[in-house]
This record gives structure tokens, C-alpha cells and sequence, in this order.
């Protein structure tokens, strides 16, 4: 979850919990990483926050961080400017290449290539949703991505797509069919938000299929009644 978006939903009255003390997400990451010289997918990098804790984690890594949105690009930009292991693309990873409509909503961190569901208003802050505008943003799979680029396998592909996180797996079949991707830490929203977002059980099914597992779960953001989302990490299973 990016971190802006996290403490707009605490001011807003929502609460964010981990599943265990010392559960830290990316310490787990860096457990599980051997490499020496990790390649590292930020997709949905927004300010490069992100990008500069995996750098600091990681620091002879290669990062590739993803923002589509020009403003939010912007923002990337200058926050990495000094991190020369970091590489900035200006596009939206999805599971076709071309052009796609892309929302912006009133918190730049949920923007995303998919409307927003109007159920969302049940149960998120209606001013965190509410589509502002809509421009054509350029896509590409992942897959097509790392052919242009040379880029044989990746450590860690880290998604925040606002829902979106579906199609950039679908874009990275032959990575997955390959095992080429060792460990996904990404977000899975949990209650209506998005038009034509999976569920958990969509994301189960489809790493079934390809040999990961759910490893651990982290950062789960609830209301009172309701889980809203979760930070899933799944791992390529030795099988």
C-alpha cells in the first residue's frame, strides 16, 4: 500500500493492523532474497518511497519503478534523482500493449486504469475515490517489458495498481510459467472498490496455477465491521 494513501486512511479513521510484531514486510523480503544483485519491480512507485526503501534494503539492487500518472511521475522523478539504480518508466503495466483509459480520483494514490465501483462509497471515504478526471496513459505487459529490456528474471515484483493487479500478472505468464519471478509482495483490496476487480480467491487460484505460495500477509486496513485490503506476499514454490 503506498505510504500516502496509508496515512490518508488512518487521519480518515480507519485502522491499520499487522498480522505479528516484528512482521516487517520488507525484512521478511530480505530474508528470503539470496541474491547479491536483486532486480526489483516497483509497479505503482507514485513518490518513490517505495523505490528508496527496497534501495536501502538493497542497496547494489537494480529497481525498475512504474508510474503512469505525470504528476505522480513528477514526483518519482525527483525523489530518485540521486539513486542511480533506480530506473523510472513513465507507463502503466497491464496485461495488453497500447492505451488505456487511466482514472484520477481525489487522492492521486488510488488512481488507477480501472472506475471506481460505485459500492465503494460502503466502505471507503467517498473523497478518496471520486474520479476528478480520466486521460489515456500508455501500457505494456510485463512480460514484453523484460524481452525489450534483456531482463531474464526478476527477485521481487512489488504491485500497488489500485486493483489493477490482476492484469499485470496475466502480462507476466511466461515469467510465471518459468518461475522467473521469485517473490510478489502486493496489495489485494478486499471489498468493492474498483469496477472489475478480482477477489482473494481470484489471486489464489491464479498462483495455484503457477506454483506460488502465499507466504505471509501483512498491513491489513479494517473498519469497524469490514477487512478492506491486505499486503499478500507469495513465493515461488520449489516444485
Amino acid at each position: 500500500m503506498k505510504h500516502a494513501l496509508k496515512n490518508l486512511i488512518t487521519r480518515l479513521g480507519y485502522s491499520i493492523k499487522k498480522i505479528s510484531k516484528g512482521s516487517n514486510p520488507y525484512s521478511v523480503q530480505k530474508k528470503l532474497i539470496s541474491n547479491t544483485n536483486p532486480i526489483i519491480f516497483d509497479v505503482g512507485a507514485y513518490d518513490g518511497e517505495v523505490s528508496k526503501k527496497y534501495d536501502k534494503i538493497f542497496p547494489t539492487s537494480q529497481i525498475y519503478a512504474f508510474e503512469p500518472f505525470p504528476e505522480s511521475f513528477s514526483l518519482l522523478k525527483k525523489a530518485v534523482v540521486s539513486h542511480g539504480n533506480i530506473s523510472i518508466n513513465n507507463v502503466a503495466l497491464s496485461s495488453s500493449f497500447g492505451k488505456q483509459s487511466f482514472f484520477i480520483n481525489g487522492s492521486y494514490a488510488t488512481n488507477s486504469l480501472f472506475a471506481t465501483d460505485k459500492e465503494s462509497e460502503n466502505y471507503w471515504k467517498k473523497e478518496l475515490l471520486e474520479t476528478t478526471a480520466e486521460i489515456q496513459v500508455n501500457t505494456i505487459t510485463l512480460d514484453q517489458f523484460c524481452e525489450r529490456n534483456n531482463i531474464p528474471h526478476i527477485d521481487i515484483l512489488k504491485l500497488d495498481v489500485q486493483g489493477g493487479e490482476y492484469n499485470v500478472l496475466k502480462g507476466a505468464r511466461n515469467l510465471l510459467k518459468k518461475k522467473n519471478i521469485k517473490l510478489i509482495f502486493m496489495e489485494i483490496i478486499l471489498v468493492p472498490t474498483y469496477k472489475g476487480q478480482k477477489d482473494l480467491r481470484d489471486y489464489l487460484d491464479f498462483f495455484s496455477e503457477f506454483g506460488y505460495d502465499l507466504i505471509n500477509m501483512h498491513d491489513l486496513v479494517r473498519n469497524d465491521t469490514n477487512l478492506l485490503q491486505l499486503d499478500a506476499l507469495f513465493i515461488a514454490n520449489k516444485q
